[in-house]
């Protein structure tokens, strides 16, 4: 069992765990391979980087001159957590297994970003929501990047991290494998084309690989997470709203790497004071 992780919520967040804490423990891995992307996807994180910063609307703390406190929810060990450090200033917490915190560590303190002035940074091992420390206060930027996928209960975790969330505060669930989104997707001519120049396989006779969304969850169920799909979005949805919460399902730029698969929900928490 990897060190300091013993309170998991699930079978998956243990073995999520163990995956990641191996993956940041390989030398001889790039940092793009560490956070579970392929190593070709290197080029496309420098977009990922610019548009947390803006469906986050990092910027505005600078512009506004606020004090902005970003938790990171499962950060890894990656070139996004690096990158949004140079754009955000401001408090970082960011929180993930024992392993990957002190390698995350390691590599941002190497940066000396942290003597700048502009920069405070908290590292809290422990896999959410299993992180008391983190509870004892409220957050105006929450990100859960390309995680929701690695727990048995994504939205009691969705649940738990809005209550994290401070008036007038933005979380992002980023890069949410949607399964029914990928089924329609492969099930056109374009997707199909797209996966075959991607995969450098031929094209199928019937144009299409799947008949529809429901044929390619038939064949291809064992290898994706099934629990994420279009009902997960809606029950998000729904539980934001329910909450008082405003959220949003939103597209992922051209320039993500899996952005034809995958797409982002954004929670606004509600401006209590007026004069705000």
């Amino acid at each position: 069992m990897t060190k300091g992780n013993s309170n998991f919520s699930s079978k998956r967040d243990r073995e999520s765990s163990d995956l990641f804490s191996k993956l940041a423990g390989n030398s001889q891995l790039t940092l793009t391979e560490v956070s579970g992307r392929h190593k070709d996807a290197v080029e496309s994180e420098n977009y990922i980087v610019l548009d947390i910063i803006e469906k986050l609307q990092i910027k505005h703390c600078e512009l506004n001159r606020e004090h902005c406190h970003l938790l990171d929810l499962g950060a890894g060990v990656s070139n996004i957590a690096l990158g949004l450090i140079e754009h955000f200033q401001g408090e970082m917490t960011f929180v993930d297994n024992a392993d990957v915190i002190q390698k995350l560590k390691s590599l941002v303190l190497k940066k000396n970003v942290h003597t700048d002035g502009r920069h405070q940074f908290n590292f809290v091992e422990g896999y959410f929501p299993n992180t008391p420390k983190i509870f004892e206060r409220k957050y105006q930027k929450i990100l859960l990047y390309s995680m929701i996928q690695y727990t048995d209960t994504p939205l009691e975790l969705v649940d738990q991290a809005l209550g994290l969330l401070d008036d007038n505060g933005i979380m992002l669930i980023g890069d949410i494998p949607n399964v029914n989104k990928k089924g329609r997707f492969l099930s056109s001519e374009f997707g199909t084309q797209f996966h075959c120049d991607y995969t450098k396989t031929p094209l199928p006779k019937s144009k299409t690989l799947y008949e529809n969304q429901f044929e390619f969850l038939f064949h291809n169920g064992a290898n994706h997470y099934l629990e994420i799909n279009d009902q997960f979005i809606f029950d998000v949805l729904r539980l934001s709203r329910l909450r008082g919460f405003d959220a949003y399902v939103m597209p992922q730029p051209k320039t993500l790497p899996f952005s034809q698969t995958r797409e982002d929900i954004l929670i606004y928490a509600p401006r209590k004071n007026y004069a705000e």
